[in-house]
């Protein structure tokens, strides 16, 4: 286990609180142009055609009297294929071989001795990646993350960030979202 993981498996345990990730499926997230497409994507095959985003996750904190946290997660592109590769044992391409270590047509046993377990998204990937700070005023974001301040997109997704923000900071004591804030 990783410093990060432990770091925070650690704050769950402090805190009493448990963490769940659950599989959804192989759909594109909002801010991905690819979404709309139809069949410029064959789902579970890879390389992809036109996007890098992973599998679809529904990642969840959850703490005794105090309800529930939930938040839509992508895991990475590379994470997606080792669960394709690992599921159908096919390693179809010499560059994506070489981009995950394997030899071109390498035998299941290959592929899970070098991948041991799937690669699952756990708690650090989601407190890692929530917004735990205010995100001050739009200008303020988009000069932060390299948006355009005439973007309905930008709007968009920094009116999510707000939303996730007030959700987090409902459901965490101030103390707690400060420890959380560490977290990175």
């Amino acid at each position: 286990m990783s410093e990060y993981t432990e770091q925070a498996e650690k704050f769950l345990t402090d805190h009493k609180l448990t963490f769940r990730a659950v599989y959804v499926g192989e759909d594109c997230p909002t801010f991905c142009d690819d979404a709309a497409k139809g069949d410029a994507l064959i789902v579970g095959t890879f390389p992809r055609k036109n996007h890098i985003h992973g599998s679809h996750w529904r990642l969840t904190l959850s703490g005794e009297g105090r309800g529930h946290f939930t938040i839509d997660f992508w895991d990475s592109y590379r994470d997606a294929e080792i669960r394709h590769i690992r599921k159908t044992g096919e390693v179809r391409y010499s560059d994506q071989a070489r981009r995950l270590g394997l030899e071109p047509g390498a035998t299941r046993f290959e592929i899970s001795r070098k991948y041991k377990t799937d690669p699952t998204p756990n708690a650090y990937d989601m407190l890692a990646c929530i917004e735990k700070s205010e995100p001050g005023t739009f200008e303020d974001f988009c000069g932060d993350f390299g948006y355009d301040t005439d973007s309905r997109r930008a709007e968009t997704v920094y009116q999510a960030v707000v939303k996730q923000y007030r959700q987090l900071a409902r459901f965490l004591s101030d103390e707690e979202l400060s420890e959380a804030q560490e977290i990175n």
